[in-house]
Formats: structure tokens, sequence, C-alpha cells
């Protein structure tokens, strides 16, 4: 959560981004002690801890601890967004995020200035 709370200040003080926390845990149940999962066809198993948008593209962050590991439908979100053109990355730190998104080619920036 530190991590996620870091990564968040981080992006939305970045130029040309704007990103948010992806509640995608489902709904406590005080009845039965647990998470309920949403039933709705539309949500998204899997989805990333962190959507936003950067330079115009999506921007979807999975984050992990040091250790953690991907579950197949985290993995299996990430593959489609990114063959969907999103940027996509699985962060253990704000170290990472920053590195990642400094390292993207020009060519997958969005100039506004040209599209205005």
């Amino acid at each position: 959560k530190d991590i996620e709370k870091l990564i968040l200040e981080w992006l939305n003080l970045q130029p040309g981004c704007r990103a948010w926390k992806n509640k995608s845990m489902g709904t406590y149940d005080p009845v039965r002690g647990c998470y309920r999962a949403n039933q709705s066809k539309f949500s998204e198993k899997g989805s990333s801890d962190i959507l936003g948008i950067w330079q115009g593209k999506m921007l979807c962050i999975e984050v992990k601890s040091r250790r953690g590991t991907l579950r197949p439908e985290q993995k299996e979100f990430l593959d489609t967004m990114g063959k969907l053109g999103a940027i996509t990355l699985v962060a253990r730190s704000l170290e990472d995020v920053c590195s990642s998104l400094v390292s993207i080619p020009d060519s997958l920036r969005i100039d506004r200035q040209q599209e205005d």
C-alpha cells in the first residue's frame, strides 16, 4: 500500500499524466466475514492496481512486493492491454515506474501540440 501511494503521488505530479487506484478487490461481506467478487459481466478479473493515462496512452501498473508474483489472470490482463496499445508495468518500487516511463521510446509518445 505504501508503494502504491508513492507511485500514485508521483504519477499525478507528472505533466500529461492522471492515475488512480483501481479498486478491484470486491465488496466486503461482514456477515460472511470475507470479500465477495464482483459478479458483473463487465468486471475485469486480474485488472491492474493502478490505471491511468500517460502522455495520451493507457497506463496499467500491477504493484507487487519484492517477492510477489503475478497471478495468471493478472499476467493475462497486462498482456491483453499491452497488445491493445497500453503501457503495462509490474512495479516493485517507485524507481521501477520512474525508470520504465522515462525509457519509453519517443515514437510511442503523443505530441499534444501536433494534435491541436
